[in-house]
């Protein structure tokens, strides 16, 4: 969900096109992220740590036996947990 997100440039409207669900379904997920990660979505910063998490993890996957890699569904515990590591490391630097 945070992927089409980003790539739809945070358009609720496209979201849900994207994702074949009602605009009020990805505002409830959006809210659900921020439940899981403490990052709100519509805070610029805490966005900005959740997009690079989001691409840490997808970077980190292994890849599968076809060799396509498995970073296409991430969870937003996922994306959270790297969010709050990156922030740890940034802040202890």
């Amino acid at each position: 969900m945070l992927q089409a997100w980003y790539a739809c440039r945070g358009s609720t409207t496209e979201v849900a096109k994207r994702l074949h669900c009602h605009r009020n379904t990805v505002r409830y997920r959006l809210n659900k992220v921020r439940d899981l990660t403490g990052r709100d979505i519509a805070d610029p910063a805490e966005s900005a740590e959740l997009h690079l998490a989001l691409r840490a993890v997808a970077l980190l996957q292994p890849l599968d036996q076809s060799g396509t890699g498995t970073g296409s569904r991430i969870s937003a515990r996922d994306s959270g947990a790297a969010a709050r590591r990156a922030s740890a490391d940034s802040s202890s630097g």
